[in-house]
């Protein structure tokens, strides 16, 4: 894949056999800033609080749609 508009991008392999609950242990932190935003974000007209079930569910989006890759540092 050419990208010639981005000159920050940096290629990733994706892993053969990505793990959800490892993959999960890295970004936790970065998820949990990930989910407050969202519920900032969202939290116009309703009064939504931490729920546990919407963060799974949140994470499980992320997840779908990351590339996996876990780096080596």
């Amino acid at each position: 894949m050419r990208v010639s508009s981005i000159s920050n991008y940096i290629p990733h392999s994706k892993p053969i056999r990505p793990n959800y609950s490892k993959w999960c242990n890295e970004y936790n932190l970065e998820l949990e800033y990930l989910f407050s935003i969202f519920l900032e974000c969202t939290n116009t007209n309703i009064d939504i609080e931490y729920d546990p079930v919407l963060f799974n569910r949140f994470r499980t989006m992320i997840w779908n749609s990351s590339s996996k890759y876990i780096p080596k540092y």
